[in-house]
């Protein structure tokens, strides 16, 4: 199961929605994926509409916080092929605890290793700001997928992101930057040229993709809806866009 750590530490670049919709994706492919939920904000559990109120649901808090909990009675089914472990907003609560805990920043690698199913991928959602639901979607994570809108604020608080990536490293050996995905792209606007250019010399050049994905308000509907592009908008640039997005990450090495 390959695990793949959708993060930039910046809000508003497209991680819960690129989570969703690359999940999405790749199922369409014929992939088995399971998509995980660490933000505390829980909005990848909220873009699908998945009701962790009831006495009976389990969450990812409660899978971090007891290893007798078994993992897969967490998952929820969400269409053909996808899954997801919901999270739920109190476990920001939890936070300073997770250094305690036997396992401490190794807690969500030793949860994924317990999952049972033939996945082919695992995709974590993280938060938006660096802190220790980060560096576990870090460490459990091979690969890093970077959301990133082209302008210079998100090119600022990303440049600060690559820096935590490093640190996982020491933890992590096996972590890479395995892709950098434009987003929110206007109609004719070719900002993401340029910033493109910020990488040319730098290692980083060589996993800028070259899918792009474009702004459309569709994207911003479908997680009203619960549902993902292809559900809500199977022939739109959002749908086609996530499809090319797909394609690239199944080429990765």
């Amino acid at each position: 199961m390959r695990r793949i750590a959708i993060s930039n530490g910046k809000g508003g670049v497209g991680k819960t929605t690129t989570t969703a919709n690359l999940g999405a994706a790749l199922a369409r492919e014929g992939k088995r994926v399971i998509l995980i939920d660490m933000d505390p904000q829980q909005s990848l559990t909220d873009f699908f509409l998945v009701d962790v109120e009831g006495p009976d649901a389990v969450t990812l808090k409660d899978l971090l916080l007891s290893d007798k909990v078994d993992p897969n009675s967490a998952i929820v089914s969400l269409t053909k092929n996808l899954d997801l472990i919901p999270n739920r907003e109190d476990i920001a609560a939890f936070e300073t605890a997770f250094s305690s805990l036997k396992g401490g920043p190794f807690l969500l690698r030793t949860l994924l290793s317990k999952i049972k199913g033939p996945y082919d991928y695992c995709l974590i959602d993280t938060p938006p700001s660096l802190n220790v639901f980060v560096d576990q979607s870090l460490i459990a994570a091979e690969d890093v997928l970077i959301p990133l809108k082209p302008n210079d604020v998100d090119m600022k608080a990303t440049e600060r992101f690559l820096s935590t990536v490093e640190a996982a490293k020491e933890m992590n050996p096996k972590l890479k930057i395995s892709g950098i995905v434009f987003t929110m792209i206007k109609p004719g606007s070719k900002s993401h040229i340029a910033f493109s250019g910020i990488f040319k010399g730098d290692e980083l050049e060589k996993v800028v993709l070259e899918t792009k994905i474009r702004d459309t308000v569709k994207l911003g509907i479908t997680s009203t809806k619960g549902q993902d592009i292809f559900q809500f908008d199977p022939k739109g640039i959002g749908a086609q866009d996530y499809l090319k997005l797909a394609e690239e990450v199944m080429k990765w090495n």
